[in-house]
């Protein structure tokens, strides 16, 4: 383990009870949220974007009351794409058949 505020190791450091204000821990939580915010909208953004497309599939004219299978992925277990090798976090397609995974990307 490493802290981003100290030029070595944790467990090099004499000081490994580093104390941060609450004053701190704030601004690095918000800078933090800053800095992801842009990602995770896009990411939200994209999800929307499968999700109104699949209910179009389906027929529905909205995507709430939509009910999106669950992958049987186990804890500690990755999912790959089987066409870009990428590793799959998100929504995918699987088919059923020969279990063929494909991101949507």
């Amino acid at each position: 383990m490493a802290c981003l505020r100290l030029d070595v190791p944790l467990r090099c450091s004499k000081n490994r009870d580093l104390e941060i204000g609450e004053d701190e821990r704030v601004e690095q939580c918000e800078y933090l949220v800053n800095r992801l915010l842009p990602y995770l909208k896009r990411i939200n953004d994209e999800q929307v974007r499968e999700m109104k497309f699949e209910a179009e599939k389906q027929g529905l004219v909205e995507f709430e009351g939509m009910e999106i299978e669950k992958s049987d992925c186990r804890v500690g277990e990755r999912m790959y794409c089987n066409n870009c090798k990428t590793s799959i976090f998100d929504f995918h397609r699987t088919c059923p058949g020969c279990q063929y995974d494909l991101c949507l990307k």
